[in-house]
C-alpha cells in the first residue's frame, strides 16, 4: 500500500473538547438549507400533519428518543472498519444527535418510504419541492456530521480511510488513499458544464453526497485551518455563547458556498458557449 503523500495532518493524542457546541462544526450550508427548507410552501403543513399522524404518544416517544438517543450500526460496518475508523463513524452519528437532526430526518424518511395510500393525509400537497429541499438539507447535514466524526477520532487519515471503504473498498492493502483523494478533487474540478449538470442530477435523489465529495469537503475544511483551531480550544461552548451566536457570518458563508457552486456551473456554460461560437465562426471562415 502506498504511504500517504497528501497534506493531511497526522493523528495526535486525542483532546477532550469540553462543552463544545454543535455550531462549532456545522457546515454553514447545512443551516442555510434548513432555513430554505422551512420557507418551502407547504412544508409547515406537512410537519403539522405528520405530527398529527404520529399522535401525542408518538411525539412523546420521539422527544424521549431525543433525550436518550441511540445509534444503530450496520453489521457490515463493524466488519469493514478498524477502531479509529469506527470512532469516526460513531462521532459522525453523534454529530447528528447534537445538531438535533432527528425530527427532519424522520419527516424525510416518511416522505421517501411511504406512499399516499399509507399517508393519505398528505394527499393534495405538492411534495416534490419539499422532498428535494429535504434531500438537499440532509446532504448538507452529512457534511456537518463528517466534521464531528473527524473531531471524535482526531485522525484525518482514519476519517479519509472510512470514506474510501464506504465508497466500495475493503482491504487497505489493495487500495491507495492518495489516489482516492486525488480522484475526489478531480471529480470536483474536472469537466465542463454538462459534467456539472450531471453531478447535480446524480445527487438530486440521494440522501448522502458521494464519498469522494465528502472526503474533498472535509479536506478543504482541514486546509482552511478550522480543524486545527478547534483542537487548540478555539470553539463555541454550549450555553449562552452558542445560543446568542450571531447568524450573519453563517449566512454569508453559506451564500459563498452556494455562489461558488452556481458560479462554477455558469462559468462552464459560458465557456462552452464561447467555444461553440468560435467553432461556428471558424467554420464559416474556412468556407
Amino acid at each position: 500500500m502506498t504511504q500517504p503523500t497528501n497534506n493531511l495532518p497526522a493523528a495526535r493524542p486525542r483532546k477532550v473538547l469540553t462543552q463544545i457546541a454543535s455550531v462549532s462544526w456545522e457546515h454553514p450550508a447545512d443551516r442555510a438549507a434548513l432555513q430554505s427548507l422551512r420557507s418551502v410552501p407547504g412544508f409547515d403543513l406537512v410537519v403539522k400533519k405528520i405530527y398529527g399522524f404520529i399522535g401525542e404518544r408518538g411525539i412523546r416517544l420521539l422527544f424521549q428518543g431525543m433525550d436518550r438517543p441511540f445509534i444503530v450500526i450496520n453489521s457490515g460496518a463493524l466488519k469493514l472498519l478498524d477502531d479509529d475508523e469506527m470512532r469516526t463513524l460513531l462521532g459522525h452519528e453523534l454529530g447528528h444527535v447534537m445538531s438535533g437532526h432527528a425530527l427532519y430526518v424522520t419527516i424525510l424518511i416518511l416522505i421517501l418510504n411511504f406512499s399516499f395510500a399509507t399517508l393519505p393525509f398528505l394527499a393534495g400537497i405538492a411534495l416534490l419541492p419539499i422532498r428535494i429541499a429535504l434531500l438537499e438539507w440532509f446532504r448538507k447535514s452529512e457534511l456537518s456530521s463528517d466534521r464531528a466524526g473527524l473531531l471524535s477520532t482526531q485522525d484525518p487519515h482514519a476519517a479519509m480511510r472510512m470514506y474510501l471503504k464506504m465508497a466500495g473498498g475493503g482491504d487497505m492493502k489493495q487500495m491507495d488513499l492518495n489516489e482516492f483523494l486525488i480522484q475526489a478533487k478531480e471529480y470536483e474540478e474536472a469537466g465542463g458544464a454538462l459534467d456539472r449538470i450531471f453531478q447535480i442530477l446524480n445527487t438530486l435523489e440521494r440522501t448522502h453526497p458521494f464519498n469522494t465529495l465528502r472526503a474533498a469537503e472535509l479536506q478543504r475544511w482541514i486546509e482552511a485551518g478550522h480543524y486545527e483551531r478547534i483542537l487548540n480550544g478555539e470553539y463555541t461552548r454550549r450555553g449562552p455563547d452558542a445560543e446568542n451566536r450571531p447568524i450573519d457570518k453563517d449566512i454569508d458563508e453559506a451564500r459563498d458556498h452556494y455562489m461558488k457552486e452556481a458560479k462554477a456551473v455558469v462559468n462552464d456554460v459560458v465557456d462552452s458557449a464561447k467555444r461553440a461560437a468560435q467553432a461556428f465562426s471558424d467554420a464559416f471562415k474556412k468556407k
